[in-house]
């Protein structure tokens, strides 16, 4: 009799978080009118899922450089009922990145820090740099994660920017990079900008 109830108990609950919306995916983005110049939205890679019977929805929007400089952004948000703790977040992007570029490209990393946003959120970043074996492009890579609290959502951003092989500027100095980590106080290469992408995610 007490098993029955403890397991009627447990659906219920169940039953009751997801009528109640608590795990009501809000997803992170970028507003379009706000979009830098040859930066796009490419709706086609759009993602989302759904795992722990409902607990935990997630989803992914990507954005794409649109023209000879190969660079992107993507946005995953993560819902579950307890938000994720931010070094677990920045352990999955490393295992991410790792996994993304495994075979083709020597990494290292370059370093890892922590940086305020315009939203109000204090993030956590890992920059990575490498070159590809095969073509012999260098690619840097960003990975910066935090928790809106507004919202009870997780917020990933992975993205990447490779060389033009026509080109002498660094990546570091290249007009890409500046405009995926770009911000009002520089804290990454220096790069002072309001209209960085990461900067502008918006997730409440």
């Amino acid at each position: 009799m007490i098993i029955h109830t403890s397991i009627t108990f447990i659906v219920s609950f169940f039953l009751l978080v997801l009528s109640t919306g608590c795990v009501e995916l809000k997803t992170a983005y970028i507003p379009p009118d706000t979009l830098p110049n040859g930066w796009i939205e490419a709706t086609s890679l759009y993602n989302t899922g759904i795992e722990f019977l409902g607990l935990e929805k997630w989803s992914s929007v990507t954005y794409e450089r649109n023209g000879d400089i190969d660079a992107s952004l993507t946005i995953t948000t993560i819902n579950t009922l307890v938000l994720t703790d931010e070094t677990e977040l920045i352990t999955y992007v490393n295992s991410s990145v790792h996994f993304i570029f495994q075979g083709r490209t020597t990494l290292k990393e370059l370093w890892h820090g922590s940086r305020d946003l315009s939203t109000g959120h204090t993030s956590k970043y890992v920059i990575y740099q490498g070159i590809n074996s095969s073509t012999n492009k260098s690619v840097r890579i960003i990975g910066e994660v935090w928790n809106c609290g507004v919202t009870g959502i997780s917020i990933i951003c992975l993205g990447s920017v490779f060389n033009d092989e026509n080109s002498t500027t660094s990546l570091e100095d290249s007009s890409a990079w500046a405009v995926l980590v770009g911000d009002l106080r520089g804290t990454i290469d220096g790069h002072i900008s309001d209209v960085g992408l990461i900067f502008k995610v918006q997730c409440h």
